[in-house]
C-alpha cells in the first residue's frame, strides 16, 4: 500500500460517523469501490501479521499449565 492509500485507508478507519456518513454522501461508486478494496487489503495484511505471530509460537507448555490450573481451581 502506498503512502497515499495508507492515508485514505486511516481517513476511513479514523473518521466520527458524522465525517464518514458526509464523504459517502458525496462519494462516487468508484470512490466506495476504492475504499472497500484498501479496507479488503488492510484486512489481508492483518491476518498475515497474525500468522506471522501464531508461527512464531510454538512452545505451549506455560500456557498449558496455566489453563490446567485454572480448570482445577474451577472445578473446585
Amino acid at each position: 500500500m502506498n503512502p497515499h492509500d495508507h492515508k485514505n485507508l486511516m481517513f476511513i478507519l479514523q473518521a466520527n460517523q458524522e465525517t464518514f456518513d458526509a464523504w459517502a454522501d458525496q462519494a462516487s461508486t468508484d470512490d466506495l469501490t476504492y475504499a472497500l478494496e484498501l479496507i479488503a487489503q488492510h484486512r489481508r495484511e492483518l491476518l498475515d501479521q497474525e500468522a506471522e505471530i501464531f508461527d512464531e509460537i510454538t512452545d505451549f507448555t506455560e500456557a498449558l499449565e496455566v489453563i490446567n490450573r485454572v480448570k482445577k481451581g474451577v472445578a473446585r
